[in-house]
């Protein structure tokens, strides 16, 4: 297990994967060895797509609710106060590719992690930040 990161900021769309199906995924989030962070605009993301993650899943609002505050308990949330000092430097990194994505940056910036886990194939774009795919913790772990 050499190479493991220790502080990664965790992206949306793991989080909705994780919520959308009992994966991996959702057992990485539980099981590595590092501690994980998201923006706190986070849970407002999750929350405003709760009814297609319903739908999408067959489970009822108060379930995907328990999922989610399990998923969470594992997730340190930083509010904005706590990287915007770095929102400037993280927009113009992402300006031309996504700056919904900025944040993000942003905070991975501001608490010197090793990196974003992340599927969105916008954040390898950019090459200031180490990306990280589900697929390189597996690998890491094995």
């Amino acid at each position: 297990m050499k190479d493991i990161p220790k502080k990664l900021i965790v992206d949306a769309n793991i989080i909705f994967s994780a919520l959308v199906k009992d994966s991996i995924t959702r057992q990485l989030i539980i099981e590595l060895p590092a501690t994980l962070y998201a923006p706190d605009m986070l849970v407002e993301e999750i929350i405003k797509h709760k009814k297609a993650i319903c739908r999408k899943t067959g489970l009822s609002d108060d379930n995907v609710e328990i999922i989610l505050n399990k998923i969470l308990s594992n997730i340190i949330l930083i509010n904005f106060k706590g990287y915007s000092n770095q929102m400037q430097r993280a927009y113009d990194i992402m300006r031309e590719i996504d700056p919904d994505d900025t944040p993000y940056i942003a905070l991975a910036l501001s608490i010197k992690s090793d990196g974003i886990w992340s599927e969105d194939k916008d954040f390898e774009k950019q090459k200031i930040i180490r990306i990280w795919k589900t697929n390189d913790l597996i690998e890491k772990l094995k």
